[in-house]
């Protein structure tokens, strides 16, 4: 067929379009989470002091903070009310929210308004399928409709 470079998935379609790789058709002019996901969300260490935490993330305004392992893999999440109100001493995996919902880069933005709508939450993690932070969504960043 002409062809140089095939390749055959494995994974399936679902896991190539959870890692937000290019597509054609119908979904590829999709508005989706992937493409809205704010992917410079701070992201801190599970052995991180708060009191250090705190430091580093009052100047950049964030309110949030995902827990990451080494290889990026969300293991919860820091809101600033976790870290501005907490003993010096703890860390962040002492204070995070475990198991953070999270949300795949091929999800459509009308699907994580009405959730987001519906739980009355401010934003949703999206990560790759196994876990890999790749960004937030806020509810600003959905446009108005939220």
């Amino acid at each position: 067929m002409g062809f140089d470079n095939v390749c055959d998935y494995v994974a399936g379609k679902e896991d190539w379009l959870a890692y937000g790789l290019p597509i054609e058709g119908e979904l590829a002019e999709a508005v989706t989470v992937g493409r809205l996901a704010d992917r410079q969300v701070p992201v801190c260490r599970f052995d991180e002091k708060l009191a250090d935490l705190a430091q580093r993330l009052r100047p950049t305004g964030w309110s949030e903070c995902v827990v990451v392992n080494e290889p990026g893999i969300v293991l919860g999440l820091l809101r600033k009310s976790m870290w501005e109100h907490a003993a010096d001493d703890m860390t962040a995996e002492q204070a995070m929210e475990s198991g953070p919902v999270t949300f795949r880069p091929h999800v459509r933005r009308e699907e994580l308004v009405s959730y987001l709508q519906e739980k009355k939450i401010l934003g949703a993690l999206v990560t790759t399928s196994d876990g890999k932070l790749v960004g937030l969504v806020r509810r600003k960043d959905l446009g108005e409709e939220c």
